[in-house]
């Protein structure tokens, strides 16, 4: 068998035919017109009494209302990468991450001139990954043509431009522009793994999708670093990064709710509250900036008018695939479920299960000590589970959708250490 370089594109991995690039963003108008009781200054406790996973409180009175075409809507994820943990997502999501953003396929733009000059990526490295990152990026309706090797132009200090982003500022080009999860320090950044749609510890799809796209925040905060305007000190700058979240999270120009209420994908955390889970706090608040209190974005996708704007955003959230009610919640939150894309990893099972474990006991996760003693009790578990479908992969072809569902929902849960 032939061996491949790691730049070439094995011959199994070309397609004959594609299926038609996905057209514009993937855009949610909203739900329909809130409720008139979730109109008036004070909820009732009934409308006040579910939380998230985070804390913050949500339910029906606090999701986006109906917004028309005219008006920005939050953008939702297109491209998935369901999977198993160790098949090599993160090294993908790099690749692609490297090559696909805005800064680096719509020209030479401000963002893209700073990212370059910061030495993001070299002419050799983009040699190398340019053909993976172009085969999985067909696939998934991004712009092939974008990984090459370019010259890194000089950095130009200029403010950021939502237009160069736009379909006239990229000139048509489709690029990739992941969602963003933010610290409580102020500092945000681009997520592979949302875990929205299922498979994570805390069921965040069951309280409505405003917990995953968040407020409406500037497009820059997606730019792949943020510039301190150079008229502004650095201590000034970190206050601003702090203080900039209240107003996303409780102004109805960024929440699109009543006034008076916190965004439900927004955290806050007191000093009181060391030890909390969802929304931790973390004690550089009180140390450095004198608060003792704050509030954050946990996640925010961006919003952006949809007739003006082509790209696509992606959640690689490898858990999804395990999860039985996870590609049921994408298909039904989808603008149009045709355009989604999936990009599925696979990697010989003994040495993925092994570099599972030893990634988890390094971490303090798995307890265990021997690989092949947690392997046997996990084997023990799907036996007992199921008898019937034990090592039976040809009874599961066989099986009817929902049938196959029920099996999985009742033996594989979709979470770490499975």
């Amino acid at each position: 068998m032939r061996s491949y370089e790691d730049h070439e594109v094995p011959a199994y991995c070309e397609g004959r035919q594609w299926m038609p690039r996905p057209v514009g963003v993937n855009n949610f108008a909203g739900h329909q017109p809130l409720p008139a009781r979730c109109l008036e200054k004070e909820l009732g406790t009934d409308d006040l009494k579910y939380k998230g996973p985070n804390g913050s409180p949500s339910g029906e009175c606090f999701q986006l209302d109906r917004r028309m075409q005219n008006q920005s809507q939050p953008v939702l994820p297109t491209i998935f990468m369901p999977g198993f943990p160790k098949s090599a997502s993160t090294w993908l999501f790099e690749c692609m991450h490297v090559a696909f953003l805005p800064e680096m396929v719509c020209g030479d733009s401000p963002a893209r001139a700073a990212v370059a000059a910061a030495g993001t990526i070299t002419a050799e490295q983009a040699r190398k990954t340019a053909a993976l990152a172009a085969s999985a990026a067909t696939r998934s309706g991004l712009n092939a043509e974008a990984p090459r090797a370019r010259r890194q132009p000089k950095p130009v200090s200029r403010p950021f431009d939502p237009r160069n982003w736009s379909k006239k500022g990229c000139e048509g080009r489709r690029y990739m522009l992941p969602g963003i999860s933010c610290a409580a320090t102020g500092g945000c950044m681009h997520r592979k793994e949302l875990f929205f749609y299922g498979g994570g510890y805390g069921n965040y799809f069951k309280v409505g999708l405003a917990a995953l796209h968040g407020p409406e925040i500037p497009l820059e905060l997606f730019a792949r670093a943020e510039h301190r305007p150079p008229a502004m000190k650095t201590r000034d700058w970190d206050y601003y990064k702090v203080k900039r979240f209240e107003p996303f999270c409780t102004n109805p120009a960024h929440t699109h709710l009543p006034a008076g209420r916190i965004h439900p994908s927004c955290c806050m955390a007191r000093a009181s509250w060391p030890k909390r889970w969802g929304c931790r706090w973390h004690e550089t608040l009180r140390m450095r900036f004198g608060r003792a209190t704050s509030m954050w974005l946990q996640t925010a996708m961006p919003w952006v008018k949809p007739d003006e704007y082509e790209f696509a955003s992606v959640d690689f959230t490898p858990n999804y695939l395990c999860h039985v009610g996870a590609l049921h919640n994408i298909n039904a939150t989808a603008r149009d479920p045709s355009e989604l894309r999936f990009i599925v990893l696979m990697r010989d099972p003994l040495m993925r299960a092994y570099s599972e474990f030893s990634m988890f006991t390094t971490w303090g996760w798995d307890k265990g000590t021997s690989f092949s003693t947690r392997t046997a009790e996990q084997m023990g578990r799907f036996r007992q589970c199921n008898t019937t479908l034990f090592h039976r992969p040809d009874l599961l072809r066989t099986l009817p959708d929902e049938e196959l569902f029920a099996y999985m929902q009742a033996c594989f849960k979709g979470l770490a250490m499975e």
